[in-house]
């Protein structure tokens, strides 16, 4: 596996990322099942990938959930990307609003980080 330090920073990425909107479940993602979406992502670490992209959205929250109990013996040596400003009250698409205040950003920081097991 290639890989480049991201951006200005110390970090070395794989030039290939695993993007994880797939692995959220349904209703809108999808729906293969938790031990298939285990394995591609073992699979992608154990190829070199390194880079994990996600968001509190992705099956509000599973994904999130599923990359942190996963990757969590190789936290150190994996770098993960999320995003924010979208919310839901409840978890239906229809729930989902914008949302890209400063005290939001922050609260779906923290929620991040308890959901991907890390602190960092």
């Amino acid at each position: 596996m290639e890989y480049r330090v991201l951006g200005t920073s110390d970090l070395k990425v794989s030039v290939i990322g695993f993007g994880a909107w797939g692995i959220g479940g349904s209703p809108f993602w999808s729906n293969e099942g938790d031990s298939i979406s285990v394995r591609a992502i073992r699979k992608a670490y154990d190829l070199g990938i390194n880079f994990f992209d996600t968001a509190p959205v992705y099956g509000f929250g599973h994904s999130e959930e599923l990359l942190g109990k996963t990757l969590k013996p190789f936290r150190d040596k994996v770098i993960y990307a999320t995003k924010c400003g979208l919310r839901w009250e409840k978890k239906s698409l229809s729930s989902i609003t914008k949302n890209a205040t400063r005290r939001s950003i922050l609260e779906e920081i923290d929620q991040s980080l308890k959901r991907l097991d890390t602190d960092y």
